[in-house]
């Protein structure tokens, strides 16, 4: 039998969950055009007004982590036949994720409100959004590609079609569309009936808290280690240093576009920075894993080229050790953040005591749960196929089960004392009844 709690969600709420989604999709699609016209506007090589539209299309799909797939040929040496090869690359513009959410979060609220109900009910309302934000994205997947034909010297010539997965087009927005929309409704539920469910949305709230002071810390650190040393490879991590701004905007036309698509990347690089500074490692696996950052494998030897010289940071001689003293301060993020997110649920809650501890404790779940999420869409997956011999693929990133098992760790602990230390201020009744001393 459907519960009575459930029962609602089957029928309420689908026109305005579909309207929603819909507009959510419009705002997205239009900010990935807006890019792609931005490219064309500032003249960018070889960038047509059809092609900027591609490409916006393309951006769309980077805004979700769903893979660009290319498909065509590449000749290698003077006068060589072309071979037949094909690459895919995942990556999420984490910037651009942040703002989907954020609107399918308030799209889903919004339908939950409306369509009422109770807790679960309210959930599955607003994850309803995830149908009219994902559903246009099939026929555009299908229908748009884009050509591209590039030659390096006379010695590597490569003629490939850009597209986006088809399945991935749909099931990525619909995954991120119905997580969003869903928490979105849960809120609703939470502003209703606040005494019943204030430990879950204390948790929340500060799990929430955690998460973005974490990410906030780890890139602020970044960027500050960028200023420290102007001339390590870390000063091109973040708009930071001169040489950055040198590098980028050697073609302005090009720079601008690159910059954007940087800011679109900053989370990613938060995500990368915070796994390793809880203690965790970035990596990379595919046939076998190797880890290039943690504070027991650091990449100690590496040196910036020459400006103008490309790629801009030398690979020879490569060699891990531990991490400098200096970056022994990133542990002060986990710490931090975890704290004060404590500080926040007990807050939320407004009590002390064993209620405020256990509020602080479970944000720990909350941030676990995030992390985990965070560490996941940030992941760089590569597939490529050469000619019918080489074919193989690559993940690179944080490596997300740790790094969800160490923020849990770090959030029981820290959020549990950031709530112990919380007190509650006295209101103005109570300070006008205090004696003088």
């Amino acid at each position: 039998m459907t519960p009575a709690d459930v029962r609602p969600a089957n029928a309420a709420g689908w026109a305005d969950a579909l309207r929603r989604g819909l507009l959510a999709f419009v705002a997205m699609a239009g900010l990935g055009q807006a890019l792609g016209l931005a490219a064309w506007a500032l003249g960018a090589p070889g960038i047509a007004l059809g092609d900027a539209l591609r490409i916006g299309w393309l951006e769309f799909g980077a805004f979700h982590h769903v893979e660009i797939e290319a498909e065509g040929s590449v000749a290698v040496g003077a006068g060589a036949e072309p071979a037949p090869a094909s690459f895919a690359v995942g990556v999420a513009l984490l910037s651009a994720t942040a703002l989907a959410g954020w609107l399918l979060f308030r799209a889903g609220r919004a339908v939950a409100e409306r369509a009422g109900g109770g807790t679960l009910a309210r959930g599955l309302h607003g994850a309803k959004v995830a149908i009219g934000y994902a559903l246009p994205a099939l026929p555009l997947a299908l229908l748009v590609d884009a050509r591209v034909a590039v030659a390096l010297g006379e010695v590597v010539a490569v003629e490939q079609r850009l597209r986006l997965s088809a399945w991935q087009a749909v099931a990525s927005p619909f995954a991120i569309a119905a997580l969003a929309g869903a928490l979105g409704g849960l809120r609703s539920a939470f502003d209703r009936d606040p005494a019943r469910l204030r430990l879950l949305a204390a948790a929340a709230a500060g799990g929430w808290w955690m998460l973005l002071l974490a990410l906030g810390l780890s890139y602020g650190g970044l960027f500050l280690a960028g200023v420290v040393q102007p001339d390590e490879p870390v000063a091109l991590l973040t708009p930071a240093s001169a040489r950055y701004y040198r590098e980028t905007f050697a073609r302005p036309e090009v720079g601008v576009v690159v910059l954007a698509h940087h800011v679109g990347l900053a989370p990613n690089e938060a995500a990368w920075t915070l796994v390793p500074a809880m203690g965790g490692c970035d990596g990379a696996w595919g046939d076998e894993r190797a880890d290039f950052l943690c504070y027991g494998r650091f990449p100690g030897s590496l040196e910036l080229l020459p400006p103008g010289v490309f790629p801009l940071i030398d690979p020879v001689g490569l060699r891990f050790e531990r991490a400098p003293v200096g970056y022994l301060l990133f542990l002060l993020v986990p710490t931090v953040a975890t704290v004060l997110g404590g500080r926040r649920a007990a807050e939320r809650i407004g009590t002390r005591g064993r209620a405020a501890v256990l509020a602080g404790a479970l944000s720990g779940l909350a941030f676990a749960a995030l992390v985990a999420v965070a560490a996941a869409l940030s992941l760089v997956t590569v597939r490529y196929e050469l000619g019918t011999d080489l074919a193989g693929g690559l993940v690179v990133g944080p490596v997300a089960p740790t790094g969800a098992l160490l923020a849990l760790l770090w959030g029981i602990g820290g959020g549990a004392a950031g709530a112990a230390s919380f007190r509650r201020p006295a209101s103005a009744g109570s300070r006008a009844g205090t004696p003088p001393r």
